[in-house]
């Protein structure tokens, strides 16, 4: 069930900063820099980053709010 709310997560990201949109690299690492570090060293690797969570578990909801909008022009500034 990773991939739906991964897929949702990035649609999201990508509604609000559409300059992402495609930007594979800086979508991931904007994925990364928010999940939050679960500790699991049964299969190796470290707390950042490890073999049973990878980079952490997902927080959409700070991923999306470190997303950035596109800046308003034009009259309704």
């Amino acid at each position: 069930m990773a991939t739906p709310h991964m897929a949702a997560t990035v649609a999201l990201i990508w509604s609000r900063s559409p300059g992402l949109i495609g930007n594979i690299a800086a979508t991931r690492n904007l994925l990364d820099d928010t999940a939050i570090d679960v500790s699991n060293l049964g299969c190796g690797g470290t707390a950042d980053d490890n073999n049973v969570w990878g980079e952490g578990r997902l927080d959409a909801f700070a991923a999306v709010q470190r997303a950035q909008p596109p800046p308003i022009t034009g009259a309704h500034q």
